[in-house]
């Protein structure tokens, strides 16, 4: 966390991915950088430093599944305050 707040400890939150194809196949997983999150007064905020725990060459399993988790910085800004919601684009290529 960066911005004005304190830390008060709690669960971390990320998200999860479950991706379904053609079983053994590679697949090329791209996130965003950046996401923009806006609270419902219509402030705003941003999540950055996107990462997944995805292996270096991803591929689905023999029941043709990749589930993977990602999670990300959030950068407090502009007085963005309670639940914040944002769109997170997830790009995913098999080869």
């Amino acid at each position: 966390m960066t911005g004005g707040v304190i830390a008060l400890g709690g669960l971390r939150m990320s998200g999860r991915v479950r991706l379904r194809g053609e079983p053994d196949a590679r697949v090329q997983v791209e996130l965003p950088n950046r996401v923009a999150m806006v609270a419902p007064d219509g402030s705003s905020t941003l999540l950055v430093d996107i990462e997944t725990d995805l292996p270096p060459v991803p591929r689905l399993g023999p029941d043709g599944m990749l589930e993977f988790g990602f999670g990300g910085r959030l950068i407090l800004s502009d007085g963005a305050i309670g639940q914040l919601q944002g769109r997170i684009i997830i790009d995913a290529q098999y080869e």
